[in-house]
């Protein structure tokens, strides 16, 4: 990787608009003050929140390279599970809880149910190509799915371990082996 230094960051409150600007950011002010240090890990704590900016910062750790680690005592629910999955290394030591994704219009009076509906099949889409692209089966959206939004199901180990939750991308890992960073 030819880098010096690995640091942490800490990623904590609800995923809204913005947030993956904001990571970015400091990821770039970090590199500027010391081209041989880079961020390598991201801690996060999230209830969840925006489904797109949550893919959008996973895109972004994805694309620098960044692990992903929920310490004990925290958690990862909801939207957040897509921030998880964008890490390059996924690691949780919290709880990490799934459910069905929802739009805050559908929760209001009025709603239109075939705009409703129309949106829901848009983020689906959206969210098992997104998935495609991390490396994580899709079948955890299946999961994801037969949980009713307003429920949690959290998972245990050997579920985090089939969903790809808790491993190394093995793109990642390659990249490591041929590096001699592996060690």
């Amino acid at each position: 990787m030819g880098y010096g230094m690995c640091l942490m960051d800490v990623y904590e409150g609800d995923i809204v608009k913005g947030d993956a600007d904001k990571i970015a950011s400091r990821i770039e002010k970090l590199a500027k003050i010391d081209p041989s240090t880079r961020t390598g890990m991201i801690q996060i704590q999230s209830n969840g929140g925006d489904v797109e900016e949550a893919m959008r910062i996973g895109r972004l750790l994805r694309k620098n390279k960044i692990q992903v680690l929920v310490p004990m005592n925290a958690h990862c629910y909801s939207s957040c599970v897509l921030l998880l999955a964008g890490g390059v290394g996924r690691f949780a030591a919290g709880e990490i809880g799934i459910h069905s994704f929802y739009s805050l219009s559908s929760q209001k009076p009025g709603a239109d149910y075939d705009r409703e509906e129309q949106l829901y099949a848009d983020t689906e889409k959206s969210i098992r190509t997104y998935l495609r692209e991390m490396r994580v089966p899709g079948y955890l959206m299946d999961a994801m799915l037969q949980v009713p939004s307003s429920r949690l199901e959290i998972l245990e180990l050997d579920k985090l371990q089939e969903y790809g939750l808790f491993s190394v991308d093995p793109v990642f890992n390659q990249y490591l082996k041929a590096n001699n960073l592996d060690k």
